[in-house]
């Protein structure tokens, strides 16, 4: 498994209110802009929201899977 990557810039509030939870987010722009020049590839990246099981706190969390394509192939072929 792979070390976690945790997203930079990219922030969450959850607010209750009568109709539900809100999940607000906030970007901070140019933390994210670097964040992105860092780990972006092929024009896009997964990002994962993710609740913290120790804490209950919401935080983003870069997807770095992978599939394995030699697997992929072989289910695929015929």
């Amino acid at each position: 498994m792979a070390d976690k990557v945790f997203c930079e810039g990219l922030y969450t509030k959850v607010i209750t209110t009568k109709f539900g939870e809100i999940i607000k987010i906030g970007v901070k722009v140019e933390d994210f802009k670097n964040f992105l020049d860092t780990y972006e590839s092929n024009w896009y990246v997964n990002i994962n929201l993710m609740t913290s099981k120790e804490w209950g706190k919401k935080y983003f969390e870069l997807d770095t899977f992978k599939p394995d394509s030699s697997k992929a192939k072989e289910e695929i072929e015929f």
